[in-house]
């Protein structure tokens, strides 16, 4: 297994680049071959969150003092830090973490999760990769589970229940109580092995305290000389201000918006146009669709129009540079019927970032009670149909 850590050019918890390790199939009886090969369900967007049983009242003060989004820099980039319990088949005590650039908060450069266990009695922290992939559907190759999970922290029940198989251990760190109440500090059990810089192995440390997280990490050569890190730490502040905001509507729609428009770019009317860059997933991480495909102009369209209802009803108001998530559900999708890439009972993610926004409304449709016509889109959400085989001559 090889690690590497970021800081020193981010943050500690860059640290777990870990190499996929093989799982074993969920289910026990399930050959392999069965496991690799069988269609995944679309998974239930409501976490429900199991506490522990008993529940702990150490691991509820050092969840508490973990849950929240925080402020911090390290190698002169501003970093925003959020974490929120998430739902684990087969682990209690899990949260679910993201980090981001504070000027780029809807692409994450890391995510994972945390699992508070106790080892011999002593409470650990292990932290995981999400290293699960999924299909892209209309083309080949696959996509990280991941992808579909960044910004739901800010609706935590909209994140998936994970599975094992989604994760891959990387490192474990002891925690020890500090004078203060709550207060705890972590380091890894032993060091690990490393190549960045120079180094042959490294530690890592964190530092739990109410409204604050340290996280560093040092890297060693072979004759034991520090190489990087050292003294060096990312200090994380709990931010007092929302680092999103968040609606829904009586019908299940969730719009979060990641990254706010300029005070004075102006909002969609109705009837109005608006111009997007858009990804598609369904809850279990597959990816349906998207604009950003090479030589695939963004996407334009009318609002109302002729879209699904999630969309009509989630770009409502959007801005120049606003940059929204949408969690759909499938009755403002594709419904009991799904569609052609999308199963039926369907929830669907979206992002959705905010390119242009003309206001223009022909005068037909300024009439009181006047239907919009169907736009001709330039893209569908769902991918080409594939040609018909041909036979091959005799």
């Amino acid at each position: 297994m090889v690690r590497s850590s970021l800081v020193g050019a981010v943050v500690w918890l860059g640290v777990c680049a870990a190499a996929a390790h093989a799982q074993g199939p969920s289910d026990p009886k399930a050959s392999p071959l069965e496991a690799a090969t069988a269609r995944k369900t679309d998974a239930p967007v409501t976490a429900e969150l199991r506490p522990a049983a008993p529940p702990d009242p150490e691991f509820a003060r050092i969840s508490a003092n973990l849950t929240g989004s925080f402020g911090g820099a390290q190698g002169g980039a501003d970093l925003r830090l959020h974490i929120v319990p998430i739902s684990v088949e087969e682990l209690d005590n899990a949260l679910y973490f993201e980090i981001a650039r504070a000027d780029s908060p809807a692409t994450p450069f890391r995510q994972g999760v945390f699992h508070l266990y106790r080892f011999k009695g002593e409470p650990r922290l292990r932290v995981f990769d999400i290293s699960g992939a999924a299909p892209l559907i209309g083309e080949g190759g696959v996509t990280s589970k991941a992808d579909s999970m960044a910004g739901l922290w800010a609706a935590p029940d909209a994140l998936p229940k994970l599975t094992l198989a989604w994760l891959s251990p990387n490192a474990d760190l002891v925690l020890t109580p500090e004078g203060s109440p709550g207060a705890y500090s972590g380091r890894t059990a032993h060091p690990f092995a490393s190549t960045r810089n120079g180094a042959v192995e490294m530690t890592s440390r964190i530092t739990i305290a109410p409204g604050e997280l340290t996280l560093s990490d040092s890297g060693f050569a072979a004759d034991g000389s520090i190489v990087w890190g050292g003294d060096a730490a990312a200090v994380f502040q709990r931010l007092t201000a929302p680092a999103a905001t968040v609606s829904r509507t009586s019908e299940g729609l969730i719009i979060i918006t990641l990254v706010a428009p300029p005070a004075d770019s102006p909002r969609l009317v109705e009837n109005g146009t608006a111009t997007v860059q858009y990804t598609g997933w369904m809850t279990d991480g597959t990816r349906f669709d998207t604009s950003r495909r090479p030589n695939r102009k963004p996407f334009g369209t009318r609002i109302p129009g002729s879209l699904i209802r999630g969309w009509n009803e989630g770009l409502a108001g959007i801005a120049k540079g606003e940059r929204r998530r949408l969690v759909v559900p499938s009755a403002l999708a594709y419904g009991e019927r799904g569609s052609r890439a999308i199963p039926p009972n369907s929830t669907l993610i979206f992002d959705i970032e905010c390119l242009h926004i003309d206001n223009t409304v022909p005068p037909e449709l300024n009439r009181p009670g006047a239907n919009p016509a169907p736009m001709v889109n330039p893209h569908s959400f769902q991918p080409p149909a594939r040609p018909a085989p041909t036979s091959a001559p005799k």
